[in-house]
C-alpha cells in the first residue's frame, strides 16, 4: 500500500521562465578586468558617475544608460591591504580598489538604468559588499523604481566575485513605462560598495505570441488536492483559460487548476489556452502523474551514503560476511569488502588484512575512486556463488562466527581501520548465520561503533557493489513481542507490528527459530497487519516452540531471499513476555525490576580497577533474598548462598573488597561482597543483573551506560560515581543518570612554589599572574599571593573580599565566578570552572600586579585551591613563563555515595528524550520540516511539546509533538513523536527545542541547556567529496566575534555532514595559530569542531578543519604525507571536503585534517596508554590574546634554575596532550629526553637510544628534507611536529601541518641544505653522530630513484588531479610551474639531485679491512672494522649482533670475542628487517682458553599480578633472578638474555650491570629498556616478556656459549619457579634477592562418594592453581572444569558420577 500527503511540486510562474536568459551587460568597476566583465568606462569621482553603452535593440531601445550616484560621494580608495578567497587570475590585493564605495552611515548609494523595453522583465546580478551582509537575510538592496518585489531577490554568497563579506543578489525587474528601473542601498551602513553587475534580459519580442514553456501536468501523491498547472512566458499581460472536454470550465482562469480527487467525476481531458495581445496558444492535454510516496522505512530515515568511517583514511571496511549460511556443498562464502570513498583510485600495494583474518594486497593493488575491492577466504566460491569480480584472496585465518576483529594496517603496521564485530545485540543478528552480511550503513558514526552496521538488504549481501536500502511494504514490520516462557492458561506466542500508517499483507512470510531452517511456519494467504497494528502467532499455529532459556525468532521474505527480522532471546521470567516498540529496539521484559543497579564506580581517578564498585538498591519494603543471583554482564559475580538485601536498603559488590574498604571506613562490612571478576570498561559498557528462574538466569535489572556527555562530564575517570537519580525511572535513560556530587569533601591543597625568575620570554614581563586548570572542571581558589623575595604580596583582590574586581576571565576559564561562602577561611573564594585544558593565551583568568618582577629575582606563589569536580591539576604562573607554582589537588578517597542514597537523587526525575532528528535533513524554501523525538517516562508523559523561533528573534512558538501516527508522525503508539514547522524562506535559521514533561510536570529539554538547529536553503551536496555544514546563531556568532581570536572555549553550532547525519549539541572555535580575525564566518581561518562524546564523527571527538595555506594545487601536502608512507613513517590523513557556515561556502575547499591525537597514537601503539607531546613555539599572549613575538622556540636542551631542572620552560613549548595516565603536570618522561640529550658523557649515544626510536626520528628528517619543510621540529623554526613516548619503547615522532614545502614558497628551494646550522646545540649533535646519520641517509636511498622521482609521484598526482578537474576545481595543475616558480615533479627532480650526490659520498661498499682472513690471536677480544652501506643496519657474526662503533657514516668497528680453537666467522651485513645485505667469512684461530663465571638463572616469575612491583613505573611485571655463586663479581656487559631458542641473542646487556659474588640481579622481563639506568638502579631492564604459557630462558655469554637454560609451563599467579640444588621447582613464594626457600607441597588426595556425587578433597598449597582431568581409557584426558586457585590448604573437587568407569588426575600448576 501507499500513502502520503499532497505536495506541490512547483509551479515557478511566469517569471520563471523555461528561456534563457541574454545577457546585455556585464560591468565591474575595476582597474584590472575580471575575465567576462567589462571595465568602468568613466572617472569615478564626485558624487555621480554616468556611462552610455550601446546594446540590442531587440533587448532594449538601443543605448542603456547607467548612473551610479551617492548622497557622500563616490571613489576608489586606497588599497586598503589584503583579503583572500578572490577567484583564480583576480589580484586580492587589488580587491578594495577595485569597489566603488561610497561613504553612507546616513545616506544612499542607487543605481539607475534608461534606455530599456518598457514594462519589459529583465533579471539583474547585483555583485556588492556590506558590513552587514554576513546573513543571508540581511538584503540591503531594494527595487525603488520599476517593480520588483524585494522578496523575489535572492542573497547568494557562493557566486560572489570575491569571498571577502561579498555577495550577489538577484532581482526580477519590471521596467517603468518609460524603460528605466532603479536600486538603491538605503540600510544606512557605514559603508557601502559595488564591485559589478550582470544586467539580463529574458529575449522576448515584444509582439510574439505567448509561448507555453511547460505543458500542464500534474503529480498526485494521494492528498486533498489534485493542481495541475502549466507554464507560460511572453509578452505580458498573459491570461489563462482552463478547458475540460474541450468545454471552459468556469472560472479557471489561472495558470493553475485545483481539483478535488476525492469521489472524482471530471474524468476527460484537460488543456488549456494561453493569450497574450498578439493572439493565443493551446497546450497539450494535460498529464496526470499518479505518484503516491511509500511510507519510509527506519532505515531510509537514517541510512547514510557511503563514505569514509575514519579520519584516518579514504578507505573503509564496507561490508562484511563473518558467519555465511551453511552451503550444501561446503563452499566458503566468507568476504571482506573495502571501499574507496575517494574519487581517485588509491593504490594499497603493501597494506595488510590482521586481526582474524591475515592477508597482505600484492604489488599494484588499486582500489578504484568511489569503488570496491572484495576479497574472501575462498575467493573462486564468492565469485562463482555471489557474482562477485577480481576477488582477492585467499586470506589465512577465519572470521569467527561469535565475534571477532579485523583491521587494516598500512606497510607501516598503522591500523586504518578496526571492527570489532560480535553477534550480541545491538549487532544485527540477521547477519549471524542466516547468509546476510554486516554493511556499513552509517559510516559516519565510524567502523568501530555498532550503530554503523546493519545486515545486508539480502542473503549473500552485495560484495563489489552498493547495498540496498530497505524500502519496502516488507521492511516496515518486525517482531515486537515475543512470550518464550508461558504459564498456563497462557502460551507461547511472536508477535508482529506494522510501522507504517497503512496496511502491509504479510502473505507468504516465514517464521522461525532457526537460523538454517528459516521456513518452519508460512503466515498464511490473505494475512494483513492494518497500519501501526499487530498480528499474533501462537504455538500452537507456529509448529515450533520456543525455549525459555533463550531463543530466536527469524521473519523471512516469501521468497526466502531476506530475513526481515531477527531478534536473539534472552532467558525469559516465567510468564513475562519480552517487548519492543521499535525494530532496531532491545527486548526488555514488562516487569518492574525488583533490585536495581543504582551507581557505579566504573572508572575510578585513580585508574586503578580495584577501586571499582557497583551499588544495588531494594526499592521495596521487604528483605530480598539474592542467593544464587549474579551479574551475567559487565563483570563477574555470583551472589553466594544467604546473600541478602534488606528493603530500602543499599548492597556493594566491589572489585576489591578489602580496597573498597579502605577508600570507605564507614561503610558497613554487611553491606559489602565481592571481588567480582573482571573488569568495568572505561569507554561504557552493558551490566547486567540476573536472578535465578526455572533454572536459569533472568535478567532483573540492566544499564548500557555510555562515554558520554549525556551520561556524565566527570564520572569518567574525574572523580565522580555515576549516580541513579530516580528509582522509579528506566535504568536505559542518560538523564536518568548523573556524576556524584563530590563538592563538600574535598580538603584544600595548599599549592606553592619559591624559585628564581628564569627562562622567561623577554618580552611579556612579569607584571601579571594567570591561573587555569588544565582539563575540565572546577575547583575554588582563595587567598592567591604573588610574594617577592623580601617583600609583601603585589596581588591585590587575592582573597576575592572585593569579589572579581582586577580579575579577568579569558577562553575556556570565562565561566569562573565569585563564592561568598566558600572562602578558606571563610568568605569569598573563586569557583574556577574550565570548559577545557587552560593556558596562556588566552584561555586563563589573569590579574595585573602591582609590581613588576624581573629576571633573576625570586619570588614566591601560593594559592588555596580545593577540588570540587572534574581535572583535579591547578596552574599559576607569571606572564612570560618566568615562574609557576603547579599542584595535583587532594581528592578524596570516600569517592561516590556506596551503601547511602544518592547525592543526585530525585523524586521524579523527568522524562527521557532521545534519537531527535529532523527531516529534510536540508530543507528548501516550501518544504515543511518534521521533527522527531523519542520520549518516555515511568510516571506517563504529560506534554510532549516543539518549541522553536526564527533566528535571531527570541520569540518562541510552542508546537504539540504526537505520537498518534497522524500529520508528520510515522507510526502511532511507538514512543517517536512529531511535529512540524511550516515551511520558511530561504536563508532562516530555526532554533529549536524539545520540551517534555511528565504527569507530574517534571520537564526535560533536548538539547540540554542549548537548541537544534536548521537552516533552510543550503546550497547541495558537493558529489566526489564531503560536505559540512556548521549553523550557528546570529547571537552565538556575536559572541564568538567578541573572544579572544585563540580562544578554545567552542560555540554551540549543528552540524551537519553530507545532508545526512546531524549532530546537535556540537561545538566551534578558531583553529591555527591566527591572532585575530575579522568574523567567525569571513576570510581565511581554520576551525576546531567539537562533537558530543558518543556523538562521535568518523571515530572523533573532535575535527580540525584546515585549509590550503599556500599551495595552490591542493597536492603538495599531501604528497609529503605520502613520501613518510612509503618511508614506513607514522602519517597524517587530509580529506578534501565543501565547508559551509550559516550556507556561506568557506572556500573553494577545505581539509578535514587528521591531527596527531589518542587516535593517532593507537593506530600505531595499540592499547598504548604513552604520552604525547606537541612541539611548538611558546603560547604568551596580550591581555586580547595576540602571540607576544619574537616567540620562545621549543629547544632539546636543559634548562635549570635554583640547581634544578625547570620543567616550566617545557610546558608550553613541549605540551602534554594525549597521556595515558591522564596527567599534564607529571614532567619526568620529557625531562629525562632532554637530560639523555644533553648527555655529554661516552655513553651518550646508548643512553639516548634507550629512549628514542632514532631510526624513527632520522628517517623522519630525511622526509622533511625531501620536501624542504623548514618549518618544523628538527628544522629551523623548531615546530609542527608531536612527539610520543610509548610505554614499552622510544620516542617517536609525527609530523604535522606540512603546508610549506616542495617548492610552495621561496623558502623550501630544491637546494635547501640537508642539515641545517640554526638548529639547537643537542639536535645538531644528533645530525652529527655517525650511527644516527646512517638511518637517515638510509632513508634518502630507499626514496631516491623509487617514489621520490618524476615516474614515483607521477601517477598520484594525475590521479588526484583528473578528480578535481572533474569536480569543478581551479586548482593549478601539478605539473606546471606554482608557489615559488616549479611544478612537483620539477622540485623533485632537482631537489633528488641536489641530495644524490652527498648520499653518494657516504654509502661505500660493505667490506670488512679487519681481521685478515685466516691469522691468529692470542687475545680472546679481537677488533672486527670495515665499512658498510648506508642501508646496512646491523651486522651479525655467526648469529651475534655486533655492538658497533661508528668513526663515520660508512666505517664501523667492533670488539669480538673468539672462542678457544679456530674461529669461523660468518659476518653478514643486515638490513632493517633482518635480512641479509651481503657476507664476508673471515678464519681466525684463539690461541688461549675461554672462561666464564657460572651465572645462574635462579627464578622467575611469569605472571606477576600484585607480588612485585617495579619501582621504576609501578607495574607489576615478569621478571627473572641472576645469581652468581662465585667468588669473583661478574661484569654482564655483552652478555645476551632470551626468551627464544631459536634467537639465543635477543637481548645484549649494556654496560654498567654487575652481579657481586654471591649476589643476585633483578631482571624485568617488561620489554621497557628504556628504563635501564645503572647509575640509578642495580635491576635491569630486558627486550622480551615472559609467555604466560611458559617458555624458555636462556643466559648466554658474550662469546655466545651458552651458561644457562631453563624450561617452564605454564605458571600460577604470583608464584615463581626456581633451582633448589640441581632440581627446577615450584616454590613455595617468592625470594628476590635472596636464597631461595622451600618448595611447593605436592598435592594429595582423598574423595567420598555420596550417591552419585564425588568429593574429592586435595592437599594443596595457598596461591596455586590446580586442575582436575579426566578420562575413560587412560589415553585421552579433558580437563573437569576450571582450574582452581587455593586459598587454604586443601581444596575441594566435586564431579557427577556419570559412566560405569572414569579415571581422575590431580595437578598442580606448575
Amino acid at each position: 500500500m501507499k500513502s502520503g500527503l499532497f505536495v506541490f511540486l512547483g509551479l515557478l510562474g511566469l517569471w520563471t521562465s523555461a528561456i534563457g536568459q541574454t545577457e546585455i551587460l556585464a560591468i565591474e568597476f575595476n582597474q584590472d578586468d575580471q575575465a567576462g566583465f567589462n571595465g568602468w568606462p568613466s572617472a569615478l569621482s564626485g558624487a555621480s558617475s554616468i556611462a552610455d553603452f550601446e546594446t540590442d535593440a531587440e533587448l532594449t531601445s538601443g543605448t542603456t544608460k547607467v548612473q551610479v550616484s551617492a548622497s557622500t560621494g563616490l571613489g576608489v580608495p586606497a588599497n586598503r591591504g589584503s583579503s583572500n578567497g578572490s577567484p583564480q587570475g583576480y589580484s586580492y590585493q587589488r580587491l578594495y580598489e577595485d569597489l566603488l564605495i561610497a561613504f553612507t552611515p546616513t545616506g544612499f548609494l542607487t543605481l539607475d538604468f534608461a534606455g530599456l523595453i518598457p514594462n519589459q522583465i529583465y533579471q539583474l546580478t547585483l555583485y556588492a559588499w556590506d558590513p552587514g551582509s554576513r546573513d543571508a537575510s540581511n538584503k540591503v538592496w531594494t527595487v525603488t523604481e520599476g517593480t520588483g518585489d524585494p522578496a523575489t531577490a535572492s542573497v547568494n554568497f557562493q557566486d560572489a566575485l570575491v569571498d571577502n563579506e561579498s555577495f550577489s543578489m538577484v532581482f526580477k525587474i519590471k521596467t517603468t513605462a518609460t524603460g528605466t528601473f532603479q536600486l538603491r542601498n538605503t540600510a544606512g551602513f557605514s559603508q557601502s560598495a559595488i564591485n559589478g553587475f550582470i544586467l539580463a534580459s529574458s529575449g522576448i519580442d515584444p509582439k510574439a505570441l505567448p509561448q507555453i514553456t511547460s505543458q500542464p501536468q500534474a503529480v498526485w501523491d494521494g492528498g486533498e488536492e489534485l493542481v495541475i498547472g502549466v507554464e507560460a512566458s511572453g509578452p505580458e499581460p498573459i491570461s489563462f483559460q482552463w478547458f475540460l472536454n474541450g468545454q471552459a470550465i468556469a472560472g479557471a482562469t489561472s495558470e493553475a487548476l485545483t481539483l478535488d480527487p476525492a469521489g472524482w467525476d471530471q474524468n476527460g481531458d484537460y488543456t488549456v489556452r494561453v493569450t497574450n495581445a498578439n493572439g493565443f496558444v493551446e497546450s497539450d492535454v494535460a498529464g496526470i502523474i499518479i505518484d503516491i510516496p511509500e511510507f519510509p522505512t527506519r532505515e531510509e530515515l537514517t541510512y547514510e551514503p557511503l563514505g569514509p568511517s575514519s579520519r584516518r583514511s579514504g578507505i573503509t571496511i564496507s561490508e562484511i560476511l563473518y558467519h555465511p549460511a551453511q552451503h550444501p556443498d561446503g563452499r566458503e562464502l566468507e568476504f571482506i569488502e573495502l571501499f574507496n570513498s575517494q574519487p581517485w583510485a588509491e593504490d594499497i600495494s603493501g597494506w595488510r588484512l590482521s586481526g582474524e583474518a591475515d592477508y597482505v594486497f600484492p604489488d599494484e593493488t588499486l582500489v578504484p575512486g568511489l569503488g570496491f575491492l572484495v576479497l574472501a577466504r575462498v575467493p573462486g566460491d564468492v565469485e562463482s556463488e555471489l557474482g562477485a569480480t577480481g576477488v582477492l584472496g585467499p586470506w589465512s585465518g577465519n572470521l569467527p562466527n561469535d565475534g571477532g576483529r579485523i583491521r587494516l594496517r598500512k606497510p607501516s603496521g598503522a591500523i586504518v581501520q578496526e571492527v570489532n564485530y560480535d553477534d550480541d545485540f545491538p549487532w544485527p543478528a540477521a547477519a549471524d548465520g542466516t547468509g546476510h552480511s554486516l554493511v556499513l550503513a552509517r559510516a559516519t558514526y565510524g567502523e568501530g561503533d555498532e550503530r554503523a552496521w546493519e545486515a545486508s538488504h539480502s542473503i549473500g549481501g552485495s560484495p563489489g557493489a552498493r547495498d540496498t536500502v530497505p524500502s519496502g511494504d516488507l521492511d516496515q514490520v518486525f517482531v515486537t513481542a515475543i512470550l518464550s516462557n508461558s504459564e498456563a492458561p497462557e502460551v507461547d506466542f511472536v508477535e508482529l507490528r506494522n510501522a507504517a500508517p497503512t496496511s502491509v499483507d504479510i502473505s507468504g512470510c516465514l517464521l522461525s527459530d532457526a537460523r538454517d531452517m528459516l521456513a518452519m511456519f508460512e503466515i498464511p494467504a490473505g494475512t494483513l497487519i492494518p497500519g501501526g497494528g499487530v498480528v499474533r502467532f501462537e504455538e500452537a499455529q507456529l509448529g515450533f516452540a520456543l525455549s525459555a532459556a533463550g531463543d530466536a525468532v527469524y521473519l523471512t521474505d516469501p521468497l526466502g531471499q531476506r530475513v526481515l527480522d531477527a531478534v536473539i532471546l534472552p532467558a525469559a521470567e516465567t510468564g513475562v513476555p519480552l517487548v519492543r516498540f521499535r525494530s532496531d529496539g532491545p527486548l526488555r521484559s514488562r516487569s518492574e525490576p525488583s533490585v536495581l543497579i543504582n551507581e557505579i564506580m566504573f572508572h575510578p581517578p585513580t585508574d586503578d580497577n580495584s577501586d571499582e564498585w557497583i551499588e544495588l538498591y531494594n526499592p521495596g519494603l521487604g528483605v530480598i533474598d539474592l542467593s544464587g543471583w549474579a551479574f551475567t554482564d559487565g563483570v563477574d559475580f555470583i551472589f553466594p548462598s544467604g546473600s541478602q538485601i534488606e528493603g530500602g536498603g543499599f548492597l556493594v559488590i566491589a572489585k576489591d573488597r578489602r580496597q573498597t574498604f579502605v577508600n570507605h571506613p564507614d561503610l558497613d562490612r554487611n553491606m559489602v561482597l565481592g571481588d567480582y571478576g573482571g573488569s568495568l570498561s572505561d569507554g561504557g559498557e552493558r551490566v547486567a543483573l540476573s536472578k535465578p528462574d526455572g533454572g536459569f538466569l533472568v535478567v532483573e535489572d540492566e544499564v548500557t551506560y555510555r562515554d558520554s556527555d549525556r551520561w556524565h562530564r566527570f564520572s569518567d575517570g574525574r572523580g565522580s560515581s555515576l549516580e541513579r537519580r530516580d528509582p522509579g525511572a528506566d535504568s536505559s535513560g542518560a538523564s536518568n543518570w548523573a556524576d556524584s556530587d563530590e563538592s563538600v569533601k574535598s580538603e584544600w591543597t595548599n599549592v606553592e612554589f619559591t624559585g628564581t625568575l628564569a627562562h622567561g620570554n623577554g618580552n611579556a614581563p612579569a607584571n601579571q599572574i594567570q591561573m587555569f586548570l588544565l582539563g575540565a572542571g572546577e575547583a575554588l581558589v582563595d587567598q592567591v599571593e604573588v610574594i617577592p623575595e623580601g617583600g609583601s604580596n603585589i596581588l591585590s583582590n587575592g582573597g576575592f573580599e572585593s569579589g572579581t574586581s582586577g580579575w579577568f576571565f579569558q577562553g575556556n576559564q570565562r565561566r569562573s565566578r565569585l563564592e561568598r561562602t566558600e572562602g578558606f577561611a571563610g568568605g569569598n573564594s573563586l569557583r574556577l570552572i574550565a570548559t577545557r585544558r587552560g593556558d596562556p593565551g588566552p584561555n586563563r583568568v589573569r590579574a595585573p600586579l602591582t609590581q613588576t618582577l624581573s629576571a633573576g629575582s625570586r619570588a614566591t606563589l601560593r594559592a588555596k585551591v580545593r577540588w570540587l569536580a572534574g581535572h583535579p591539576e591547578y596552574l599559576l604562573r607569571f606572564r612570560g613563563n618566568w615562574l609557576e607554582a603547579k599542584g595535583r589537588l587532594d581528592l578524596p578517597k570516600n569517592l561516590g555515595t556506596p551503601g547511602a542514597m544518592n547525592s543526585q537523587a530525585v523524586a521524579n526525575a523527568g522524562p527521557q528524550i532521545d534519537e531527535v532528528m529532523h527531516r529534510p535533513v536540508l530543507p528548501e524554501s516550501g518544504d515543511d520540516i518534521s521533527v522527531y523525538a523519542e520520549a518516555a517516562d515511568a510516571d506517563g508523559l504529560g506534554i510532549v511539546a516543539l518549541r522553536y523561533r526564527i533566528d535571531p528573534s527570541s520569540v518562541a512558538i510552542d508546537v504539540s509533538m504526537n505520537d498518534d501516527g497522524t500529520g508528520p508522525d510515522l507510526t502511532a503508539g511507538d514512543g517517536i513523536y512529531s511535529a512540524e514547522i511550516p515551511s520558511q524562506e530561504r536563508g532562516t535559521l530555526i532554533a529549536f527545542q524539545i520540551v517534555a514533561t511528565d504527569s507530574g510536570m517534571i520537564e526535560s529539554v533536548f538539547p540540554p541547556g542549548g537548541e537544534g538547529l536548521i537552516r533552510i536553503g543550503e546550497p547541495a551536496n558537493g558529489e566526489a567529496f564531503g560536505t559540512y555544514r556548521m549553523w550557528i546563531t546570529r547571537a552565538s556568532l556575536n559572541e564568538w566575534d567578541s573572544q579572544p581570536f585563540r580562544s578554545n572555549d567552542p560555540f554551540p553550532i549543528t552540524f551537519v555532514s553530507n545532508g545526512s547525519r546531524v549532530i546537535y549539541g556540537a561545538g566551534a572555535f578558531y583553529g591555527g595559530n591566527k591572532d585575530s580575525h575579522s568574523f567567525p564566518t569571513e576570510g581565511s581561518v581554520s576551525y576546531d569542531v567539537t562533537l558530543p562524546d558518543h556523538e562521535e564523527f568518523l571515530g572523533t571527538d573532535k575535527l580540525t578543519l584546515d585549509y590550503p595555506v599556500r599551495d595552490a594545487t591542493n597536492q603538495r601536502e599531501q604528497t609529503m604525507h605520502w613520501f613518510a608512507d612509503q618511508l614506513k613513517l607514522p602519517t597524517l590523513h587530509r580529506r578534501d571536503v565543501y565547508l559551509y557556515m550559516n550556507g556561506i561556502r568557506r572556500r573553494p575547499v577545505y581539509h578535514d585534517a587528521e591531527q596527531p591525537d589518542g587516535v593517532l597514537t593507537n593506530s600505531y601503539f595499540p592499547g598504548d596508554d604513552g604520552e604525547l607531546f606537541k612541539t611548538s613555539n611558546d603560547n604568551e599572549t596580550s591581555n586580547s590574546g595576540s602571540r607576544t613575538r619574537p616567540f620562545v622556540r621549543n629547544i632539546i636542551d636543559v634548562f635549570e634554575a635554583d640547581g634544578m631542572i625547570r620543567p616550566a620552560r617545557y610546558r608550553w613549548t613541549t605540551g602534554a596532550r594525549a597521556r595515558g595516565s591522564r596527567t599534564r603536570l607529571d614532567d619526568t618522561s620529557i625531562l629525562e629526553l632532554m637530560k639523555r640529550a644533553d648527555d655529554t658523557g661516552p655513553n651518550y649515544e646508548k643512553r639516548l637510544l634507550e629512549i628514542i626510536n632514532m631510526e624513527n626520528w632520522m628517517r623522519t628528517w630525511a622526509m622533511i628534507d625531501l620536501g624542504s619543510f623548514w618549518d618544523s621540529f628538527g628544522n629551523t623554526n623548531y615546530k609542527n611536529s608531536y612527539i610520543y613516548k610509548p610505554r614499552d619503547s622510544g620516542w617517536v615522532q609525527f609530523v604535522w601541518d606540512m603546508d610549506v614545502g616542495l617548492g610552495v614558497d621561496s623558502r623550501d628551494p630544491p637546494n635547501q641544505a640537508l642539515f641545517p646550522s640554526s638548529v639547537d646545540t643537542n639536535l645538531k649533535r644528533m645530525y652529527e653522530t655517525p650511527s644516527f646519520i646512517r638511518a637517515y641517509w638510509r632513508a634518502m636511498e630507499e626514496s631516491l630513484g623509487s617514489f621520490y622521482s618524476t615516474e614515483g609521484v607521477t601517477p598520484l598526482l594525475e590521479r588526484k588531479k583528473a578528480a578535481y578537474d572533474a569536480a569543478g576545481f581551479n586548482f593549478t595543475s601539478p605539473f606546471v610551474p606554482s608557489g615559488a616558480g616549479r611544478s612537483i615533479p620539477q622540485f623533485i627532480e632537482q631537489r633528488a639531485n641536489f641530495i644524490q650526490p652527498q648520499l653518494k659520498a657516504v654509502n661505500k661498499n660493505f667490506t670488512v679491512t679487519l681481521p685478515l682472513d685466516g691469522t691468529s690471536s692470542d687475545e680472546q677480544a679481537v677488533i672486527l672494522s670495515g665499512s658498510a652501506p648506508v642501508a646496512v643496519a646491523g651486522i651479525a657474526v655467526n648469529g651475534r649482533p655486533l655492538d658497533l662503533e661508528w668513526s663515520s657514516a660508512s666505517d664501523w668497528s667492533a670488539t669480538f670475542l673468539l672462542q678457544p680453537g679456530e674461529n669461523v666467522l660468518l659476518i653478514r651485513a643486515l638490513g632493517l628487517a633482518g635480512e641479509e645485505i651481503e657476507s664476508v667469512v673471515r678464519t681466525i684461530t684463539y690461541t688461549g682458553v675461554g672462561s666464564w663465571p657460572g651465572l645462574v638463572i635462579n627464578e622467575w616469575m611469569a605472571v606477576n599480578e600484585d607480588a612485585l612491583v617495579d619501582p621504576e613505573d609501578g607495574d607489576f611485571d615478569d621478571w627473572i633472578e641472576l645469581s652468581n655463586p662465585g667468588i669473583f663479581s661478574a661484569d654482564l656487559a655483552g652478555w645476551f638474555l632470551s626468551d627464544d631458542p631459536e634467537e639465543p641473542f635477543k637481548y645484549r646487556i649494556p654496560s654498567g650491570f654487575r652481579i657481586p659474588a654471591g649476589g643476585y640481579l633483578l631482571v624485568w622481563a617488561d620489554d621497557e629498556i628504556f628504563q635501564n639506568d645503572s647509575l640509578k638502579r642495580s635491576d635491569l631492564h630486558v627486550a622480551f616478556k615472559l609467555g604466560v604459557g611458559g617458555e624458555s630462558i636462556l643466559l648466554s655469554a658474550p662469546d655466545g656459549s651458552l651458561i644457562d637454560r631453563v624450561d617452564f609451563d605454564r605458571q600460577s599467579p604470583d608464584k615463581t619457579m626456581g633451582r633448589l640444588g640441581n632440581e627446577i621447582l615450584a616454590l613455595a613464594s617468592p625470594s628476590p634477592g635472596a636464597m631461595n626457600g622451600r618448595a611447593a607441597i605436592m598435592p594429595s588426595v582423598t574423595y567420598v562418594v555420596n550417591g552419585d556425587m564425588l568429593t574429592f578433597t586435595l592437599t594443596t598449597e595457598p596461591g596455586f592453581l590446580y586442575q582436575v582431568e579426566v578420562s575413560s581409557d587412560l589415553q585421552s584426558w579433558e580437563p573437569l572444569g576450571n582450574s582452581i586457585l587455593s586459598k587454604n590448604e586443601t581444596t575441594t573437587f566435586f564431579d557427577t558420577i556419570q559412566v560405569d568407569r572414569r579415571f581422575y588426575r590431580f595437578f598442580r600448576i606448575p
